[in-house]
């Protein structure tokens, strides 16, 4: 079901809504390569932990913008002292809010994400 107004910017907005709390940024790359191909969005991934180069500059804009707010938090060993999370702010909201296919979108990662957990819990 591909949008033509869809672009990454509402993808990630959408994603980190739904998905209810802070969420770390390889999360979203992960999350967003099987969304992105679900709904058509022309995105480039690479790796097998997916990277996109675009979604990344997607997302330093956003936080540049104030649309997404890093937190930085305690990671789980001395190698990996700090990870970094996004969420979304009031401005992000807003924008969000402003695309006309929102709920459809964010209905459709919902779903994805509850299906995701769902095959992570059943692993």
């Amino acid at each position: 079901m591909p949008r033509a107004d869809l672009n990454a910017r509402y993808l990630v907005l959408a994603l980190i809504k739904s998905y209810g709390k802070p969420m770390e940024r390889r999360a979203i790359h992960t999350y967003a390569q099987k969304l992105a191909r679900k709904l058509g969005l022309k995105l480039r991934f690479f790796g097998d932990q997916p990277f996109s180069p675009e979604l990344d500059q997607e997302i330093r804009s956003m936080v540049a913008e104030g649309l997404l707010k890093p937190l930085f938090l305690v990671g789980p060993s001395y190698t990996e002292l700090y990870r970094e999370y996004l969420v979304l702010t009031e401005k992000g909201l807003e924008a969000l809010e402003k695309y006309a296919k929102a709920p459809e979108l964010e209905s459709l990662i919902a779903e994805s994400l509850s299906q995701a957990k769902g095959e992570e819990q059943g692993a």
